[in-house]
């Protein structure tokens, strides 16, 4: 055999979760050689190699197909810095969102993953007017509901990061602060238009003062129905007030994150205290007062291309990104958006959430069509 010391494999048809091998007859003069550099054109999954082949297993983000480039250093390529370079660092694997085919961008007409991500760097484009808030054109991306006296979405001042934004309960008991998107999207594959394909959201939240009995509120925070009792979530309910009407999970007003899955008011709910409830183990994560800008709170929901499964991951400065729930039932079916929502329910003192971060990416198993 020929010489080989680069190739570029495609990969098609992967399933979630199941390895697919090609081999990328890498060598040297008919010497099997292990590539030393590996990257996919897309990111969304695991890539492995060995002396053979080169192994994908596709992760809940990662789209059917993904070409995979891999490369053997020869001779002067392979002049490395004095003690050389660790064995257990090669190969060196780099996954990119970048584009495939002619064009750099990912997004086409026949496109499988779609992405929407905001840092609020011109804060959430509603169509008010005001300065901090950029010029939306056309329908705004977001609907903002603000009920109750001095409610308000306002960006972050001070010393806070830029690109932060508040929501604001403001100054009666039952004050809300909702943000929506306009975009919604069903992919569950057992509804109306649904073709199936997973999804997920994640934001960084931030809570300066804790719910109080005194001055007690919840906010929701993830993937919610435009019709009420739809969702995919995480809460913070120390009050113990509950979500969609239905009743609280949390009658020892822990400061603890829970998380819902709700199909059409049917609910799957765990507190994230570290126990075993209904047969779903948690992780313990508490919610605590943070001073804005200071530390990492990360919050991850992921449903799997079937909608048969919701994956919720949590990352803080205690904490590295973990699998802290799973719940597989009453996975919803209906449209959803990206939302965040304050809702007061005792006290007449403001209570806000920071938000620095928001993203939400879309996975279709069918390509979209013009």
């Amino acid at each position: 055999m020929s010489t080989v010391l680069k190739n570029i494999l495609s990969f098609t048809g992967l399933v979630v979760g199941v390895p697919t091998s090609i081999a990328h007859l890498i060598n040297v003069n008919g010497l099997a050689k292990k590539p030393q550099l590996v990257f996919a054109n897309a990111a969304g999954y695991t890539i492995t190699a060995d002396t053979i082949n080169i192994t994908v297993t596709r992760l809940s983000g990662g789209a059917a197909s993904v070409n995979v480039y891999c490369e053997f250093w020869h001779s002067i390529e392979d002049a490395e810095p004095p003690g050389g370079i660790s064995p257990s660092s090669l190969p060196f694997t780099l996954q990119s969102s970048g584009g495939s085919g002619s064009s750099s961008f990912p997004n086409e007409f026949g496109a499988t993953v779609f992405e929407w991500n905001d840092d609020w760097l011109m804060g959430a484009q509603l169509a008010q007017g005001n300065g901090w808030n950029g010029i939306p054109i056309g329908t705004p991306p977001y609907t903002l509901t603000l009920n109750g006296l001095n409610t308000a979405l306002t960006p972050a001042t001070g010393t806070e990061r830029i690109g932060v934004i508040t929501l604001d309960t403001g100054t009666t008991n039952t004050g809300e602060a909702t943000l929506t998107t306009v975009a919604s999207c069903v992919l569950a594959p057992t509804a109306p238009g649904g073709v199936g394909g997973p999804q997920q959201w994640e934001g960084v939240l931030k809570w300066p003062l804790l719910s109080t009995a005194l001055e007690e509120f919840s906010t929701s925070f993830g993937l919610q129905g435009n019709a009420p009792g739809y969702g995919c979530l995480f809460l913070y309910d120390r009050g113990n007030v509950g979500i969609f009407g239905l009743p609280g999970i949390n009658p020892g007003n822990l400061d603890v994150l829970q998380v819902w899955v709700v199909q059409a008011g049917v609910a799957t709910a765990v507190r994230l205290d570290g126990t075993t409830q209904g047969g779903i183990t948690t992780v313990n994560v508490p919610v605590v007062a943070d001073a804005l800008g200071n530390s990492t709170g990360y919050y991850h929901v992921e449903i799997n291309a079937s909608s048969t499964q919701a994956d919720f991951y949590v990352t803080t400065d205690s904490m590295p990104r973990t699998l802290v729930c799973s719940i597989s039932t009453n996975l919803p079916t209906h449209s959803l958006s990206s939302r965040i929502q304050m809702i007061k329910s005792a006290g007449v003192t403001a209570r806000s959430v920071a938000v620095d971060y928001t993203r939400w990416r879309i996975t279709p198993t069918t390509a979209r069509t013009p």
